[in-house]
């Protein structure tokens, strides 16, 4: 794993949380697979994949918020993947009810791009899951 791919990362997140779709597409994989547990966010599909995919995503997931951010507090390195630890922290569009909740994302890099994402409710869900050391 080169500190590269936890760059990228760093980029898309960056992007994410300026509401840069095109940005962050950059750094994507045309053919990417972004998965999600059905109950980490209500409303959104478990699976998107290619880059129409990740905007349907992208929108699908902020939709319901005036402000949402997703804030890196933990990466680690393991071969072609990074997992961030994360809080989102949001404020919802119709009822200004403030959210914070922490998840996990696990990202897989193939040539400087990210080719999968997928989402956890937790740190040892997310090793556990992709089979990475605890």
């Amino acid at each position: 794993m080169s500190r590269e791919n936890v760059e990228v990362v760093r980029l898309v997140h960056e992007a994410w949380n300026r509401d840069d779709r095109e940005a962050a597409l950059l750094l994507i994989h045309p053919d990417v697979a972004f998965r999600n547990p059905g109950d980490l966010f209500l409303g959104i599909e478990s699976v998107y994949r290619g880059q129409a995919g990740v905007r349907e995503w992208w929108t699908a997931v902020k939709e319901p918020w005036e402000y949402f951010k997703a804030h890196i507090e933990r990466t680690l390195e393991e071969g072609d993947k990074v997992v961030t630890v994360l809080r989102f922290e949001a404020v919802g569009r119709e009822s200004g009810a403030r959210v914070e909740l922490p998840f996990t994302t696990v990202w897989e890099l193939r040539g400087g791009l990210i080719v999968k994402m997928t989402a956890y409710h937790s740190l040892d869900e997310a090793l556990e899951g992709e089979g990475l050391p605890q």
